[in-house]
C-alpha cells in the first residue's frame, strides 16, 4: 500500500509539471537533503565510523523535513 504525502506529490509535480530551469517544490528539495544525510550516515556506519554515523543520523532527524516525512 502506498500512502500519499507532500514529498511524493512535489516529486511528481516537479517531474511532470515543470520545464528545465523551473524551481522545484521546497518539500521535494527538503526531502532530498534528508535522504542525502541518511545515505551519508549509512556510508559512515558501513565504514566503521559509528560516531560519525550517529552524528549524521541525528542531523537528519533535526532537519525540519524529517518530521514531515515520518523519518
Amino acid at each position: 500500500m502506498f500512502a500519499k504525502d507532500a514529498a511524493t506529490d512535489s516529486y511528481v509535480k516537479s517531474c511532470q509539471g515543470s520545464k528545465v530551469g523551473d524551481s522545484i517544490d521546497q518539500a521535494y528539495a527538503d526531502r532530498i537533503v534528508v535522504a542525502s544525510l541518511v545515505n551519508d550516515g549509512i556510508e559512515a556506519y558501513d565504514d566503521g565510523r559509528y560516531r560519525d554515523a550517529l552524528d549524521v543520523y541525528q542531523s537528519a532527524l533535526k532537519h525540519p523535513a524529517a518530521t514531515s516525512c515520518g523519518c
